[in-house]
């Protein structure tokens, strides 16, 4: 469980520490394509996301589930689509695989790919949707 001690670790002291910002993947760990469904466990203490069809594909022949993110076993009753996850992936082109999220609520899409430029770069706050 490297992630989870990775995390442990970081969450021992964080009083002298000041995120300003998050970059996050929006790439599936199981079929390294663009998350078309995002989800996660509500169990895990992670809020990264993975694909629900990917998810679903691997595990249809499999009785005990295991987290793509953090490997704890899970329910499939745990899983819970992310809907803030889903409305960042459904304004963005489907060129972009990263984008940074800030401790307010706010996002900005980050291109991944050289010399690709994005058709709009202001930051989106929605915060104010949930």
């Amino acid at each position: 469980y490297p992630l989870r001690r990775q995390r442990q670790m970081c969450i021992r002291d964080r009083s002298d520490v000041i995120e300003e910002k998050r970059c996050i993947t929006l790439n599936d760990p199981l079929s390294q394509s663009k998350i078309k469904i995002p989800c996660r466990s509500s169990k895990c203490l992670h809020t990264t996301c993975f694909d629900l069809g990917a998810w679903l594909s691997l595990n249809q022949n499999i009785l005990s589930f295991v987290c793509p993110i953090c490997d704890q076993y899970i329910s499939w009753k745990d899983v819970i689509i992310d809907s803030y996850a889903q409305k960042i992936i459904d304004e963005l082109p489907q060129y972009v695989l990263q984008i940074e999220i800030y401790p307010s609520g706010k996002w900005r899409p980050r291109s991944t790919r050289l010399n690709q430029s994005l058709s709009f770069v202001e930051t989106v706050d929605l915060t104010l949707l949930s």
